[in-house]
């Protein structure tokens, strides 16, 4: 059917409002996630080399059957200080 020069129903629907502002909303809310998704990855990454490094000196603890003084000692605390 034609409807003033044009098929009928060929007009490009506009937008309401409310569905454009939705829209806006979850295009931010998707832009901050990222952001968050990133920041995540980064602090899983430091978390991991944490893990590994205290791995190993709990594995040379182990190992070597080091006391809590000899620790101290190679990890160059002073007997005095706080762990």
């Amino acid at each position: 059917m034609w409807r003033g020069g044009r098929a009928f129903g060929s007009r490009k629907p506009r937008k309401h409002a409310k569905t454009a502002k939705r829209e806006r909303a979850v295009a931010r809310s998707v832009s901050r996630l990222s952001v968050i998704s990133r920041v995540s990855r980064s602090k899983v990454l430091r978390i991991d080399a944490t893990d590994k490094q205290i791995d190993a000196l709990v594995a040379a603890r182990e190992l070597y059957g080091l006391t809590e003084e000899e620790i101290r000692i190679v990890e160059g605390k002073n007997r005095n200080e706080n762990a």
